[in-house]
């Protein structure tokens, strides 16, 4: 039997055979901030109530649009 060490990115779970690589794998993750605005649309478009798109500040001060 053989030991398998392993390190783990504490943000995307993804496994790394080197600590440093592990490392350079959650610095590169933005860190969501805040929500900074949502457009929503009625029931009578969008049945399931979730957003058209949603605008996120990170962490660094950059902002980000997310749609459907």
């Amino acid at each position: 039997m053989k030991e398998i060490k392993l390190y783990e990115c504490g943000i995307c779970n993804t496994r790394y055979s080197s600590a440093e690589m592990a490392e350079k794998c959650e610095k590169s993750h933005k860190i969501p901030k805040k929500v900074i605005g949502v457009k929503w649309h009625p029931i009578t478009v969008v049945a399931d109530g979730t957003p058209e798109k949603i605008s996120i500040e990170f962490q660094d001060g950059s902002k980000k649009i997310y749609k459907k």
